[in-house]
């Protein structure tokens, strides 16, 4: 004869392990941020929006070091990039991205 299955118990608020937060989680909510966002060609204030979400995003993803790409050209999006950067409070720190890492056309930021 089959038993009947076991009564479903409440699992208390945050105790769910797919809720569980760490590097690459987003709390269960969809797929976790790129480890790089792209912003080259994009106008500055759209960039800066951009960048915001972003950093917003990575940090609730855990992530402690990512590469932002704004590209090389006139050299006013990687102005305005870090100049962002050194004032957004999840920032710890940025960095030119060594040669490898796409130079002077990307930065590394530490969350």
């Amino acid at each position: 004869m089959p038993r009947a299955p076991a009564p479903l118990e409440r699992i208390a608020a945050g105790a769910c392990p797919a809720q569980a937060g760490g590097p690459g989680k987003t709390g269960g909510h969809g797929p976790p941020p790129p480890i790089q966002l792209d912003l080259r060609g994009a106008r500055a204030d759209e960039a800066l929006a951009e960048l915001e979400r972003y950093l917003n995003d990575a940090a609730l993803a855990g992530y402690d070091r990512i590469r932002v790409v704004h590209g090389k050209g006139t050299g006013a999006l990687r102005i305005a990039v870090r100049a962002a950067l050194a004032a957004h409070p999840l920032v710890r720190s940025h960095e030119p991205a060594a040669q490898s890492e796409g130079g002077e056309g990307a930065t590394i930021v530490r969350l």
